[in-house]
């Protein structure tokens, strides 16, 4: 087995992709979610690699933050592609991952917002079952936002999210498709 120092794998190893996002939203007068905007810039493993990855970037960077399990009537996603020489690769992590934190990080400035709590403004914003995509790549792929989302948050409520926490002691909550599942 070969083991590189941190000092190797910084200096010999491909990056990930620096990425920039911006969100906006919009809450009603009920504190309902009534818009969300995400704008992403970032360079591109697909076009790296691939020679028609230029053509669609979106479709690896983006990652499944494209399809957001929660309910919102208006919605809408950009990318735009950063060019760069910097080699890049799926090396310490995929596209999910920053995604997953930026979206979530998203729907907590929205609860905050709307003057709700965390876990409840996401069982209210993931609704009613219904089927979404999980992958940009594959049109079959789908999850039931109840299966998948709304019965963990679910057992949150009954681990006794709602007591109160000592002093300095602190929770949160996220949840997020990715490769599936």
């Amino acid at each position: 087995m070969v083991l590189w120092t941190r000092e190797d794998d910084m200096q010999h190893g491909f990056y990930r992709p620096a990425s920039y996002h911006h969100f906006s939203g919009a809450l009603d007068t009920k504190g309902n979610l009534a818009a969300w905007k995400h704008f992403q810039t970032s360079t591109s493993i697909e076009a790296m690699w691939n020679p028609k990855g230029e053509e669609a970037p979106d479709k690896s960077e983006f990652a499944t933050a494209a399809f957001i399990p929660y309910q919102t009537p208006n919605y809408r996603i950009e990318y735009t592609l950063a060019k760069s020489s910097v080699p890049r690769a799926w090396w310490r992590s995929v596209e999910h991952s920053t995604s997953g934190f930026v979206v979530e990080s998203f729907v907590d400035e929205l609860a905050n917002a709307a003057g709700a709590d965390p876990l409840e403004f996401r069982l209210r914003l993931i609704g009613d079952d219904r089927k979404i995509r999980t992958s940009p790549t594959r049109r079959k792929a789908s999850r039931s936002t109840q299966r998948a989302l709304k019965q963990s948050f679910v057992l949150l409520r009954k681990a006794d999210w709602d007591k109160p926490l000592p002093k300095g002691v602190f929770r949160g909550i996220a949840g997020y498709y990715s490769f599936e599942s």
